[in-house]
């Protein structure tokens, strides 16, 4: 029961943090694109998150004990994906002006803590993927800001978020970009058959294949890495991505082993020996 308790208290801090995060961490700056004519460009600000969370954690000992205030990082440095011609790898995003005038999506933490709530028993995904272990490492990279072809939390685009999530609670190894991505899983073409964990896919630059990729999570909110605000929580139910919405693609059983990692397969290969 303890270890529940200390579960649940670091759940609720992480809700916490994203509270805090959402409310009052994004910078609002202008800039003139011509003429005169302004439109408006927010900004993640990692020091102020990270300072919040610190002043957080250090009003309890056991709170800090529990919590990790080392920010997790893939690499030391500020990677991107490059191919064999020295060509970056990734995804362009949204168009910023089209997302600012389109998606009207207000937060609404209430409900979240509601979606949070229903989440902390520790159900499964139809693959078998830890509900609540997934959305603490999405938490995990809320403020991270969006970078083509990033991979680090000094920036990351959206394939490569999607990616590293289902690498760190499943040990498998998606493509590197939405486009690939797409080829897995059991298609949902309707929104209102989605369910958590599923990767749900957008035209937002061609509608030749999927250019943007997200995480569901329920109540037609999503998870994903966009351009306005880094990783955050986004509603499907906003212009922007309803009218852009591909549809979404539920891993099987079959896909985890097709994907999984090279260390998870190493094991597995020794173990059969």
């Amino acid at each position: 029961m303890a270890q529940r308790s200390n579960s649940q208290q670091k759940s609720l801090i992480y809700l916490l943090i994203f509270f805090l995060l959402m409310a009052g961490t994004f910078e609002q700056s202008y800039a003139k694109k011509s003429s005169k004519k302004k439109y408006s460009r927010r900004t993640t600000s990692k020091t102020t998150s990270k300072k919040i969370s610190i002043d957080i954690m250090r009003q309890s000992d056991d709170l800090s004990e529990m919590a990790n205030l080392t920010p997790y990082t893939i690499d030391s440095t500020d990677m991107v994906s490059i191919d064999a011609n020295n060509q970056i790898i990734g995804e362009e995003g949204e168009d910023l002006e089209e997302v600012e005038k389109e998606d009207t999506f207000q937060y609404d933490a209430e409900s979240f803590q509601m979606l949070w709530l229903s989440l902390v028993d520790e159900d499964n995904t139809a693959a078998g993927v830890s509900k609540s272990e997934m959305l603490s490492r999405i938490m995990d990279l809320f403020g991270t800001p969006y970078r083509f072809g990033g991979v680090s939390t000094r920036g990351i685009d959206c394939s490569a978020f999607t990616r590293l999530i289902y690498q760190d609670v499943a040990n498998i190894e998606l493509p590197r970009t939405a486009r690939e991505q797409y080829n897995y899983g059991v298609s949902i073409k309707k929104m209102s058959d989605l369910q958590f964990g599923d990767l749900i896919f957008f035209h937002t630059y061609s509608r030749k294949f999927p250019s943007h990729v997200g995480i569901y999570l329920g109540d037609g909110l999503f998870a994903h890495s966009g351009i306005r605000y880094g990783v955050a929580v986004a509603s499907l139910n906003s212009p922007y991505y309803t009218k852009r919405f591909i549809g979404g693609k539920r891993l099987s059983d079959k896909d985890m082993q097709v994907l999984k990692s090279t260390d998870e397969k190493d094991n597995d290969l020794k173990a059969s020996m």
